[in-house]
């Protein structure tokens, strides 16, 4: 065998190695799942999520100055509003429930 043989059955192994790597590339592609990741930007905090019907996929973008967090949801090639969440108003409904408590003790539970 000469040199002329050798490199022909490199060049050829080698070539075959790169047609299976691309086709496996190409046949079977795996998507890209991010969930969880967040990245903030000034006064905006985005992260992302995944739900568990009709692979739908979220994005969570919320604005700290005003304390408001909208929902926007992926499905296929669409993008629309799922929710919006206004933080102060759930703030301020979370304190005037807790001023509601009575402020005795109950006669139930642990005793010190």
């Amino acid at each position: 065998m000469n040199s002329k043989d050798i490199t022909i059955a490199v060049l050829s192994t080698t070539s075959v190695i790169l047609l299976v790597g691309l086709l496996v590339v190409n046949v079977m592609p795996s998507p890209a799942y991010g969930a969880g990741m967040a990245a903030k930007a000034g006064k905006y905090v985005v992260t992302v999520g995944v739900g568990s019907t009709n692979n739908e996929e979220y994005v969570y973008i919320t604005d700290t100055s005003s304390d408001r967090i909208g929902v926007y949801r992926f499905v296929g090639n669409r993008i629309e509003l799922s929710a919006g969440i206004d933080l102060a108003e759930l703030k301020q409904n979370k304190n005037s429930k807790s001023k509601t408590r009575p402020s005795g003790r109950s006669s139930r539970g642990r005793r010190p």
